[in-house]
């Protein structure tokens, strides 16, 4: 399946996509290698270019990660992101029985592996929020700013 088609139907209809997905024979190989590690970059990129391209605006300072780090960050947030659904992998395998489910390996990283979409795209969702904006009012009073600092082309005492 595609990977836009398989995001869209997690977010939009779950539940008929947790069955298409429980009936998949998908080993956690090609999983990590087709899903996730396609999401964990986008989301990675992403923060790279909110905080080291465009950085973080506060009290008209704008402040941004230097680029080795944003680049160090990105291989860092991917390889944690393969490391976390192993982790959250062998809990909810762990936990399986606890819960009336059969343990297995590969149906808990499926598990792991696909909850972990709609934590995701709020990472790529963010980079345009935080895109430095004006409002229309912060642009109209910028302007009488301008305008009242320009000296005036009549003379003393005249207005123009």
């Amino acid at each position: 399946m595609n990977i836009v088609e398989r995001v869209k139907n997690i977010l939009v209809t779950p539940k008929t996509e947790w069955d298409v997905i429980a009936a998949e024979a998908t080993p956690p190989k090609q999983l990590i290698i087709s899903y996730v590690l396609p999401l964990a970059a986008i989301a990675a990129i992403a923060g790279f270019i909110s905080y080291s391209l465009i950085g973080m605006s506060m009290f008209g300072v704008t402040v941004r990660t230097p680029i080795v780090w944003g680049i160090v960050m990105i291989v860092y947030q991917i390889v944690m992101a393969v490391v976390s659904i192993f982790i959250l992998g062998f809990i909810i395998d762990a936990l399986a029985p606890s819960f009336g489910g059969q343990k297995s390996m590969d149906q808990a990283v499926k598990v792991a592996a696909y909850s972990y979409t709609p934590v995701t795209l709020p990472n790529v969702a963010s980079v345009p929020s935080v895109v430095p904006t004006r409002s229309p009012g912060a642009i109209d009073d910028a302007k009488a700013r301008a305008s009242a600092a320009q000296p005036s082309s009549c003379g003393p005492g005249m207005s123009g």
